[in-house]
């Protein structure tokens, strides 16, 4: 064989192991968080009483599509210099009894060093129904999410209030569901919260007297920044235009002394960084003045911004007013 086609030859066996090395690389890379931060910025001030964490359906359009998964969340979270994460049922719904599932979330949390503050459980039926029977139901599904949080090491689960009937007949039936979940929560460790989070739940006097009447030191509010609005034209929850809202400072303000969670959801911002739906400034001096000392829960719900660049910009936002 001539010399110069032993050269070819060993130039095209060194192109293949090269391009091999490159394929191999990029599979090696798969499973690291889809976006990632140059430079991960300190999530707490130094001597701060408050902490932030990580809402995960700020990432809700991925997760949902598909793109990410709630362990890639997780790393992506402690990549941004997150210490905490708030998980969503809505995002592994078919596995809440899955502990194979569960115990690749747990290690991964364990691993990240990322504590789980709670699991916002959505789609588990009406604690508020006017059916005995379908709110029972709806409080085993809930029992379910309480002994997925207990396993993950979670403090809180997040429920809905929602239900058929009057204020009153609605709130009677949620203090009936709140009571015995607190009770099974109790013995898995896990307290409940309540959120403002459309219907009646958005008039701040029903929800805290919601909470006031379970009577019990573990049923908790997760005040939202938003999620104010209690009646719209398509007389649903979610998706028609609001015709009816709640004054959300005067809201907070009710709600807050009730808090073990709040969620700083932001939209949209202007040049000074500012989110143009809600006035940060005013909102954490309500929040100073209740004397909260819980998590911040991180959620970017707009349209403007990738989730990364609308994490980022809440958080930059809600660290000018932090202790």
């Amino acid at each position: 064989m001539k010399l110069s086609t032993i050269f070819l030859a060993a130039m095209v066996l060194s192109l293949t192991t090269v391009a091999c090395k490159e394929k191999t690389n990029k599979t090696a890379t798969a499973e690291e968080p889809i976006e990632q931060v140059e430079e991960p910025v300190s999530v707490t001030k130094k001597g701060s009483k408050t902490k932030l964490s990580l809402g995960q359906w700020s990432y809700h359009k991925e997760l949902l599509a598909g793109k990410m998964s709630t362990i890639q969340f997780i790393e992506q979270a402690k990549y941004m210099d997150f210490e905490a994460v708030e998980l969503v049922s809505q995002f592994f719904q078919d596995k809440v009894q899955d502990f194979k599932f569960l115990g690749e979330v747990k290690s991964t949390l364990t691993r990240t060093k990322v504590h789980p503050v709670m699991i916002l459980v959505d789609g588990a039926g009406e604690l508020g129904s006017s059916s005995e029977a379908k709110r029972k139901e709806s409080v085993e599904k809930h029992k379910k999410w309480i002994k997925a949080a207990s396993y993950l090491g979670c403090d809180f689960i997040r429920v809905n209030v929602y239900g058929d009937g009057s204020e009153t007949e609605v709130l009677e039936a949620c203090v009936k569901s709140l009571v015995a979940l607190v009770n099974y929560g109790s013995r898995n460790k896990i307290q409940i919260l309540i959120e403002n989070h459309g219907g009646y739940s958005s008039d701040a006097d029903w929800l805290a007297m919601l909470q006031r009447r379970a009577n019990s030191p573990n049923v908790h509010i997760l005040a939202d920044f938003d999620n104010w609005c209690m009646k719209r034209d398509n007389g649903k929850l979610w998706g028609g235009k609001c015709t009816d809202e709640y004054d959300r400072y005067d809201g907070m303000e009710k709600i807050l002394p009730l808090a073990k969670g709040i969620s700083l959801k932001s939209f949209d911002f202007d040049e000074d960084g500012n989110e143009t739906k809600t006035d940060f400034s005013r909102m954490f001096k309500l929040i100073k003045s209740a004397g909260y000392e819980g998590y911040l829960g991180i959620e970017y719900e707009g349209e403007k911004f990738t989730p990364k660049q609308g994490v980022l910009k809440t958080r930059q936002l809600a660290q000018r007013y932090m202790d």
